[in-house]
């Protein structure tokens, strides 16, 4: 095994971990014990120098469809595009086959915005070189024209 284990590829690192002979926890037997699971791993992991930011977090089947139905309820209602923005960006990856591609997911953001930013976002959408990225920050940036806009028609009123 390579000193640099980042070098390495994610097959080989696997059968590196598989080597170790990793314990096995199936969380229905009686006298699994998940912390003696996880201090074994860890170890295992020390041994490979997996570092912090190789591993992966584990999350319950139950909490990951919890997620992922907030995820197909989510929409912007009375919150900014911002915390849209934010809360869509923290809950897609519990979703991932509902945003497969750019295109998806985009759409995906632009059902549930408010439909104040929504008809130029559908535009914007459209350009070529447009990602999840730019259209958010555009959805911004619309919704902070449009509130302007609506400020200083009721200040003329």
């Amino acid at each position: 095994m390579s000193s640099n284990s980042n070098s390495q590829s994610v097959e080989a690192r696997v059968q590196d971990f598989v080597r170790m002979n990793p314990p096995e926890f199936l969380g229905s037997q009686i006298g699994e014990d998940p912390k003696n699971f996880i201090d074994q791993v860890k170890k295992i992991f020390g041994v490979m120098q997996v570092t912090r930011n190789d591993r992966v977090d584990f999350i319950p089947r139950e909490l990951r469809e919890a997620k992922a139905k907030e995820f197909m309820n989510l929409r912007q209602g009375s919150m900014s595009v911002q915390e849209y923005r934010l809360k869509f960006t923290h809950h897609c990856k519990y979703s991932p086959h509902m945003v497969a591609d750019l295109r998806a997911q985009m759409s995906k953001f632009l059902f549930r915005v408010s439909d104040l930013v929504k008809t130029k976002c559908r535009n914007a959408m459209l350009l070529e070189d447009m990602n999840i990225s730019r259209l958010m920050t555009h959805a911004q940036q619309v919704e902070g024209d449009k509130l302007s806009e609506l400020d200083k028609d009721n200040k003329k009123s």
